[in-house]
């Protein structure tokens, strides 16, 4: 897991609210989008789902 903390990754996938969370695999390819807060569990938990 990353943290962009310059706002770099927000302008690159036009993020428009906070806090925002996406899945992107080895490719670059958005494979999830949330909205909203989530828990370390909840991404543990989808992370497993894409393995």
């Amino acid at each position: 897991m990353l943290l962009d903390e310059n706002g770099e990754a927000a302008r690159l996938y036009d993020v428009s609210s906070i806090p925002a969370s996406f899945i992107i695999d080895t490719q670059g390819v958005i494979r999830e989008k949330i909205v909203g807060p989530m828990t370390y569990d909840s991404m543990q938990e989808m992370l497993g789902t894409l393995k």
